[in-house]
């Protein structure tokens, strides 16, 4: 630029910037040095303001050096108590150093600058039992970073591909062997991310058990025949949803690497309670959390229930019942697995619509499974799920919610097991019953009813060979008028299947083949009538032990 009257660039050690800032302020920096792959500049994070000021209370004079980030350094220490007069403790404290340098590479040596960002956590936990009390304090800075951009194997640095920057901590969420995100060495990441719907670790949805990549299985087993009868909805899953998203804590996925807690809040949880019972547990607790760079808040008084009591001859009754005072404003969005109609599963980003900014929240479950003297195996579950606002209704009109949100849902099953000879019967009854009311106003209510008949059969025909035959009869009754959007209407439909299973060995091998046909009849209350005819042959192979 024949303009420029500024000191000779070759010889520029350093630029400080400083800048009067106030309020609510954020500055990101970049200059023709931080580009992206197609050349354009990115911005990069340089200050933040605490908090949400808005009165101008904090204005100051904001001096740092400019520069391209060129390390980082995590440094820390960690305390551990254990059984010291029956209290248990841990604390962490890491103190996060971003270097960056300014970027001329006529300089044999360079002046380095940094911004620093900490990170800790405590808690103590001590049990005398039957009592037990347990308190966690927290801080994660919002520019605490554990990933760091790193040259390509051309010698640049793309400041947006998150596939060059490295990382010291993954995002790990399932707990498999696969890292969850594409990184540095890292390039396949993990596309079927499900935290707690692998119980039996075989890497699949426990919800779509019959689907791999060789043959999709776009229907849920849930809703598909003779799946449907053991597997239940996930919306009939219970547990601790402690940052009130409507997602169970450990179902959570997200994109952040794995810390303790995310980054950007300060806060505490304490609780503390009784074993009634060996069986039954009484908790209250109190839990404040604040956004550091936001102002955001969450505020929730708790007190849980808990029961799993298992008896000969009335069978096993689990009860968790969690009730609450929520005040909630702090956003945790997720990236969720989901299963749209016809479609085998995928990720999509769950938006957390705050559903418990001034908030009562009751969650209750109930299951109690009891298998007779005679073998029938009963089955029953019940969860009651309720936001009830505390807000006027003028903010709840100009947030969209409803007063009262809420899920209730019922399940019943009976299954008996007979033998007449060689041939084994299976007759079943499942009932569902759901009613559902969704806290965002312009979503769909839901009432649904289905009653589920089931015969399955085995016939051992040969050795190694036996022919199975499967007749259901399902009454679904849509109790909603006129029908949500995205709901089925009434129908009755019979499903038959006859199935030949033949197990053999070879060559070390166990070969297991199936061949099999199965006929759908669905009769709609408003649609035409629909027949499916499906066909299947499928061979296993797996090695003898």
């Amino acid at each position: 630029d024949p303009s420029y009257t500024g000191p000779d660039p070759s010889r520029i050690e350093k630029v400080t910037l400083e800048l009067v800032v106030a309020n609510d302020y954020r500055v990101e920096i970049a200059s023709d040095r931080q580009l992206d792959v197609r050349g354009e500049m990115v911005f990069l994070p340089g200050a933040r303001a605490s908090g949400n000021v808005k009165d101008g209370s904090n204005q100051r004079v904001l001096v740092f050096d400019y520069g391209l980030p060129t390390a980082n350094q995590i440094a820390g220490f960690t305390f551990e108590l254990n059984d010291l007069a029956g209290f248990e403790g841990y604390a962490e404290l890491n103190i996060n150093h971003q270097f960056r340098q300014y970027p001329n590479p006529r300089l044999n040596q360079h002046r380095a600058a940094s911004s620093t960002a900490d990170a800790w956590v405590a808690n103590l936990s001590r049990k005398a039992y039957p009592y037990f009390l347990f308190g966690e304090a927290f801080s994660m800075s919002p520019g605490y970073t554990t990933a760091m951009q790193v040259v390509s194997e051309t010698g640049d640095i793309d400041y947006t591909a998150e596939l060059q920057r490295y990382e010291f901590v993954e995002d790990n969420d399932d707990q498999d062997r696969r890292p969850d995100w594409k990184r540095k060495g890292w390039g396949q990441g993990d596309e079927e991310i499900f935290p707690g719907w692998d119980e039996n670790n075989d890497f699949i949805s426990d919800f779509n058990q019959n689907d791999n990549e060789i043959s999709p299985n776009r229907v849920p087993d849930y809703e598909e025949p003779f799946m449907r009868f053991h597997s239940d909805r996930p919306e009939f899953l219970y547990g601790v949803d402690m940052n009130h998203n409507q997602w169970i804590d450990r179902f959570e996925n997200d994109e952040e690497a794995d810390y303790p807690y995310r980054r950007d809040r300060k806060g505490y949880n304490v609780y503390g309670g009784v074993f009634v019972v060996p069986d039954v547990r009484l908790t209250v607790g109190q839990e404040r959390v604040r956004q550091i760079a936001d102002d955001r808040r969450e505020r929730a008084t708790y007190l849980q229930l808990s029961a799993d009591v298992d008896r000969v001859g009335w069978g096993r009754l689990r009860l968790f019942q969690d009730v609450r005072k929520v005040r909630d404003t702090i956003r945790d969005d997720l990236l969720q697995w989901l299963q749209p109609p016809n479609n085998r599963g995928d990720l999509f980003p769950v938006r957390d619509v705050l559903p418990a900014q001034n908030t009562w929240i009751n969650s209750t479950w109930i299951g109690l499974e009891r298998t007779t003297p005679a073998g029938l195996q009963l089955v029953n579950k019940l969860k009651w799920l309720l936001y009830h606002q505390r807000d006027g209704e003028r903010e709840l009109a100009l947030r969209g919610a409803r007063e009262q949100g809420s899920f209730f849902g019922v399940i019943n099953k009976a299954e008996y097991r007979m033998s007449v000879g060689k041939l084994i019967l299976r007759p079943g009854w499942k009932s569902e019953f759901r009613r559902e009311t969704p806290v965002v106003a312009r979503e769909p209510k839901r009432r649904e009813l289905s009653e589920l008949l089931i015969l399955l059969s085995r016939y051992p025909i040969f050795r190694h060979s036996f022919l199975e035959l499967g007749a259901e009869y399902l009454i679904f009754s849509q109790l909603r008028d006129p029908r949500p959007p995205g709901a089925e209407d009434s129908f009755k439909e019979i499903v038959g299947a006859l199935q030949l299973t033949n197990l053999s060995d070879y060559m070390g091998y166990r070969l297991t083949t199936i061949v099999g046909l199965q006929v759908t009849h669905r009769d709609f209350e408003v649609e035409p009538t629909q027949t499916h005819t499906r066909g299947f042959m499928t061979v296993y192979a797996g090695v003898e032990r």
